[in-house]
């Protein structure tokens, strides 16, 4: 959720991640770039979350996303000694909460029954909704050092959908004991896609009573001008640095 802020000039958000400004660079020809840059995010404040947070997050054209894995595995090995290996989405949610995340609506709330929702609950939820509850009782716990990859196309922010039986989203994530580090992409470069997801998800915050900012259209032109094909990864900094200093809360944390 942005953070919204009153200044001079009038009513604004504080950015969430410097993800669309550095696809304008791409998109000009800079080629491979980086950023470390403080975000905001109106999230509740807790042991793993603050407004504000530092994020690392770098583009690799002409990189397909397991490559980019490689890359981020690599970090990882030298912050913090650790290994990562690799799961798809399909396969911990049929392991560990033994379903299949490309099933329908009824199959995934029947899994939920132990949580006592309530009808009413449940009628306000969407199928990513109830996935999102079942990999968080089910699975979260279970990821030490594991990227997951490869998730279904309504989970797909802003990947490439790979065609298939199901398709997927070629996107991944990084979780070590338990807790979300990283968030990455084969980038989508589509500008006529990019405005249909975009179109949707206003639909979906406006369902939920949600702010719903215009669309960046910035980063519309710099698709119209031609997004090179890359992958891009996020990765939280702050966490990371937790971890590599022992810790299991931010308030710990020593710079």
């Amino acid at each position: 959720h942005s953070l919204s802020v009153d200044g001079e000039f009038g009513k604004g958000y504080l950015q969430t991640s410097p993800e669309y400004a550095m696809k304008i660079l791409l998109s000009t020809g800079s080629g491979p770039i980086f950023q470390l840059a403080p975000c905001f995010r109106d999230d509740p404040v807790g042991a793993l979350h603050r407004h504000e947070f530092l994020i690392l997050e770098w583009y690799r054209p002409d990189y397909d996303y397991h490559e980019l894995m490689d890359e981020v595995a690599s970090l990882v090995q030298e912050l913090l000694g650790r290994k990562i290996r690799r799961s798809k989405y399909w396969t911990v949610m049929k392991r560990f909460a033994g379903i299949d995340p490309h099933s329908d609506f009824q199959s995934c709330a029947a899994k939920l029954a132990s949580l006592n929702l309530s009808r009413q609950t449940l009628s306000t939820l969407h199928l990513d909704d109830l996935l999102d509850l079942i990999f968080t009782q089910h699975v979260l716990t279970r990821l030490d050092g594991c990227f997951i990859y490869d998730y279904p196309v309504s989970q797909c922010a802003l990947a490439r959908i790979r065609p298939g039986y199901p398709p997927v989203a070629e996107r991944f994530e990084l979780f070590i004991d338990g807790i979300e580090i990283g968030n990455g992409y084969h980038e989508l470069t589509d500008r006529d896609c990019h405005l249909e997801r975009f179109a949707r998800d206003q639909r979906e915050r406006a369902r939920r009573g949600q702010p719903t900012p215009e669309i960046d259209k910035d980063f519309i032109s710099a698709l119209e001008n031609g997004l090179p094909d890359c992958s891009g990864v996020a990765l939280g900094i702050d966490r990371l640095f937790m971890l590599s200093q022992g810790q299991d809360s931010l308030d710990g944390l020593c710079w």
